[in-house]
Order: structure tokens, then C-alpha cells, then sequence
């Protein structure tokens, strides 16, 4: 569903297409659309699409003593693309979730919350990529060091400025 917008630049350069569907302009790889990867992040189903509709999480596991915090889409159509199904299949659980009217909205929330945890907080990253094969270990934090109440509260305060 991709329209060239200028000459082939070989197998493995960015190429400038068109989405016929959205008519966004995107930029793929021949070899990595032979592959079936690629397409159109706005159309696609999978990967975050920052202008659709999404929520932000906060998670926590006893296992591995950490509490997470991240970002979603909320209209993914396949489970095993859900964010929250892959964290809850590595033993995470939902504390609290907050609705936008797009992933960008909540990617600001979220980057706001993980500078205050970081900065004023002063909580490093707890886990590492290897104890999160579902990836997002850099929104980790220790659990003992600060608890789930707080860290929502924050996430409250900021979406009062944000919305």
C-alpha cells in the first residue's frame, strides 16, 4: 500500500514512499518490506502510532521487586501486540491506567514522570533488558524505594496540566 515518490535507491536505503491509504509519506527499506516488515506507522497495526488514541500504565511485579511505567496504544486489534498482554505474561501487573486521545499525550506524561523520578526522585533504571524480554526496562524502578500511590499522583498532577 506504498507509492515510490522518487527513483529506487537500492535494497538497503530509505525510500521515499507515499501510503495510499492515509497518504502520509513514509520512509522504508526495500529489504526490509521483501521481509514483510514496514509499512505505514500511521495504518499499521502494530508499534506505536503517536496520533491515535492510547493510555498510559503503571505496572508492578513482586518477582522481580520493580514497578514500570509506560505508554500504549488502546486500539490494537491483535492481543499479542497489546503492550499490557506482554507484560502481564511476564508476570506484571495493571495497577492503574489513564486514557488520550493520543499516544503523544501520554508520551509526554510519561516522560515528564520518568524525569521526576530520575532527576528530583533520583531512582535509577532497576532492571535490565535481559530481566524484561518484552522490553522497557529503561521505565523501571525499584519498588522499595518508592510505592505505585505515589508515583500514580504524580501521574494525575501532571495530566492536569497536559489535558
Amino acid at each position: 500500500d506504498l507509492k515510490p515518490l522518487v527513483k529506487f535507491p537500492g535494497g538497503n536505503k530509505p525510500w521515499l514512499c507515499k501510503c495510499l491509504k492515509c497518504k502520509a509519506e513514509v520512509t522504508q527499506r526495500w529489504s526490509d518490506l521483501r521481509r514483510g516488515q514496514g509499512g505505514c506507522s500511521d495504518c499499521a497495526d502494530y508499534g506505536l502510532n503517536y496520533q491515535k488514541s492510547g493510555y498510559i500504565y503503571l505496572i508492578t511485579n513482586k518477582k522481580l521487586q520493580a514497578h514500570k511505567i509506560g505508554i500504549a496504544n488502546s486500539y490494537k486489534s491483535r492481543k499479542y501486540d497489546d503492550r499490557m498482554y506482554s507484560h502481564q505474561k511476564q508476570g506484571w501487573v495493571l495497577f492503574k491506567k489513564m486514557s488520550f486521545k493520543s499516544v503523544k499525550q501520554a508520551l509526554d506524561i510519561e516522560t515528564a514522570v520518568l524525569r521526576w523520578l530520575r532527576m528530583d526522585v533520583g531512582l535509577p533504571i532497576t532492571l535490565t533488558g535481559k530481566q524484561m524480554p518484552q522490553v522497557g526496562h529503561t521505565e523501571t524502578v525499584d519498588a522499595s524505594e518508592i510505592d505505585l500511590p505515589t508515583i500514580w499522583a504524580k501521574v494525575e498532577e501532571l495530566s492536569k496540566v497536559k489535558r
